[in-house]
């Protein structure tokens, strides 16, 4: 169940309003000319939990046009820390971006887990290489406060925000992990009513989900198929 649940692609990831959505596949289809235009960041923002660094390691596979969990992509990991947050780690960026990749992807990816957390001097520093290597990276950044995150590196990326997420974005994801249990008859009506709980909260998302399939068969256990395994 945990895997099945778990966004597969950009589609399941519940944005604040359509724009956005919109937006999102805008920038990963290539038709936005994204990076580009003196913008090649993007920044995920909003409450824990509500599926930030889950979009975040999603995005480089939809940039670059692959399957989800292909490795060859050049990309980088960071979850910044107290312990790797100065001006050390964005040296090793710098250098990283300035290798020729020679892996016939297109962009470096650099997936910046609380990006607030870097020292000041490193944030300042971050503007700084996200200029130099406009053509040849990509910085996705995620964080819980905003306020935090300079605003030059903000100036410098498409802003996302999660923190009003409606129950109606939810409905598609439900839907999927429904149907993957053979559940395929829920009403909108009755989507909406269960994903009211979940509270823009991806984790509650999965709790959710559970719960509707567990209360389904419990109602109809004649209809339970012989290859499902209990949520």
């Amino acid at each position: 169940f945990p895997t099945i649940a778990s966004p597969q692609t950009l589609a399941d990831i519940a944005f604040e309003n359509t724009s956005d959505t919109e937006l999102m596949q805008s920038l990963v289809s290539g038709t936005y000319g994204f990076p580009g235009g003196g913008t090649n960041g993007i920044l995920l923002h909003g409450n824990v939990g509500a599926g930030k660094s889950t979009a975040a390691t999603l995005i480089p596979d939809a940039l670059e046009g692959t399957n989800i969990g292909m490795n060859r992509i050049s990309r980088e990991l960071v979850r910044i820390m107290s312990s790797n947050n100065g001006v050390g780690l964005l040296n090793q960026i710098d250098s990283m971006c300035s290798f020729v990749n020679l892996s016939g992807d297109k962009y470096q990816y650099f997936v910046l887990d609380e990006v607030d957390n870097l020292s000041s001097p490193a944030m300042h520093q971050l503007k700084s290489i996200m200029d130099s290597h406009m053509d040849r990276a990509v910085f996705i950044m995620t964080t819980n406060h905003l306020s935090k995150v300079d605003d030059a590196v903000i100036d410098r990326s498409h802003v996302f925000g999660f923190t009003r997420v409606p129950p109606s974005a939810w409905l598609p994801s439900m839907q999927r992990v429904l149907a993957a249990y053979g559940i395929t008859n829920m009403s909108n009506s009755q989507l909406l009513s269960a994903a009211a709980s979940i509270n823009g909260s991806g984790r509650q998302f999965a709790t959710c989900v559970k719960h509707l399939i567990k209360g389904y068969y419990e109602m109809f256990p004649h209809l339970v198929p012989p290859n499902l395994s209990a949520p």
